[in-house]
């Protein structure tokens, strides 16, 4: 079984003026045993997607996972809209990095300028992957993100998500005044 990604609390992490920043130490564990090539003192390698114009951040891909959406591409009919738009986004703006002796990783240029990273970087667990933003642009990111559990019905625990189809939230938040569309902001 593949370990995921864990947070060590969010935090910012200091990133240099040659943009190289420090990886938290738990995630490096993680892009070593998903990394084939990896061995006890050698660097692992993560891959790094800048994405389309619109991703506010970097996404951290381990090799094992880049690896499947390679698969998952190339399974899509060539040519197709799709297999545009993922070639793009998983080969065109992905850039493969080896961490450091000291666990830190180079952010390219172009990507810290996209997403808007300067001194301080806050690197975000999201299971078999993880994201870098700019502070300021988190914060904004996790404002959204607890608007959406404040509408959640107020008896809903989160985990209960885990166990729900596809659009079954949609239309809970939507129920309206029978009481199961009161978000948690009126308890």
């Amino acid at each position: 079984m593949r370990r995921s990604f864990k947070s060590e609390g969010i935090q910012p992490y200091k990133v240099d003026a040659k943009g190289r920043v420090s990886v938290p130490a738990s995630f490096r564990r993680v892009l070593e045993e998903a990394d084939p090539e990896w061995s006890p003192g050698a660097n692992p390698t993560v891959y790094l997607v800048g994405g389309a114009r619109s991703q506010p951040y970097i996404e951290g891909i381990p090799a094992l996972a880049m690896d499947e959406i390679e698969r998952r591409i190339a399974a899509k009919p060539l040519g197709s809209r799709e297999r545009t738009i993922l070639e793009y986004v998983y080969s065109a703006t992905t850039q493969r990095v080896q961490l450091d002796d000291t666990g830190r990783l180079v952010l390219p240029r172009w990507m810290r300028e996209k997403a808007g990273i300067g001194g301080q970087a806050m690197f975000v667990a999201l299971g078999d992957r993880f994201q870098i933003w700019d502070p300021e642009r988190w914060a904004g990111r996790r404002e959204a993100i607890e608007t959406l559990i404040e509408q959640l019905p107020a008896e809903l625990p989160v985990a209960a998500l885990l166990d729900m189809p596809a659009g079954t939230l949609d239309d809970l938040v939507s129920a309206g005044p029978s009481g199961a569309g009161r978000g948690r902001e009126e308890r």
